[in-house]
């Protein structure tokens, strides 16, 4: 990996042999540590640890699947933000229906919380498989047309809304797995079925690790 790394700066220093280069990464978010030889020695390392943009109650949230070191984490403002939220519910019955229901209790609490907040484009729900979404889908479409705040809502994935400028029908939430989500951003998320223990396979727990942070 380190090879392929330096060849592709190489191609783009030739391509540009006055341009200067500036990579941005995120060693939570990679494969291999950063100080692991990755980086061509013709390029100087500098490391941030300023916080300007996420609220002090998002960064403590993403420790947990942070690497490197966290103490050294500051921020340029004093802001809390809203508390992240779990929501814990018994095993019962049919997985997917259950937590369609649990994620439209969600709903209207948030509703509740903000109150005349226009839903469409702002919410993102992110699960953990195709399969998984395929279910949940049918489900959380059942669970809203019987809930008549929320009945004028409707699914949409990640690709669709990505290359729709002008959506023909409004209300729209999106619904898609963690690998389709890469990049988007939404005003709130929900996390559904992330929860469950990944064991026997090290390389799919860092992906997924790295994936939420």
């Amino acid at each position: 990996k380190s090879q392929k790394f330096h060849d592709m700066v190489q191609e783009i220093l030739k391509k540009n042999p006055t341009c200067k280069l500036t990579l941005l990464s995120d060693e939570s978010q990679a494969s291999v540590s950063l100080h692991d030889n990755v980086w061509p020695e013709y390029l100087k390392l500098v490391e941030l640890w300023e916080v300007c943009r996420s609220s002090q109650r998002i960064v403590a949230g993403a420790l947990a699947f942070q690497l490197g070191n966290k103490e050294e984490i500051c921020f340029s403002h004093e802001i809390q933000g809203l508390p992240l939220r779990e929501f814990v519910f018994d095993d019962e019955g049919d997985e997917s229906e259950q937590y369609a229901k649990e994620v439209v209790k969600a709903i209207e609490k948030l509703l509740v919380e903000f109150p005349g907040l226009d839903l469409h484009d702002r919410l993102a729900i992110i699960v953990p498989s195709k399969e998984f979404r395929l279910r949940f889908c049918a489900s959380l479409k059942t669970e809203l047309t019987k809930t008549a705040k929320l009945k004028h809502l409707s699914i949409i994935l990640a690709l669709e809304a990505s290359k729709t400028i002008h959506f023909a029908k409004q209300n729209k939430i999106l619904v898609d797995t963690i690998d389709e989500m890469n990049g988007l951003e939404r005003l709130v998320i929900f996390g559904v079925g992330l929860d469950e223990k990944i064991s026997g396979d090290a390389a799919l727990a860092n992906k997924i690790r790295s994936q939420i942070y």
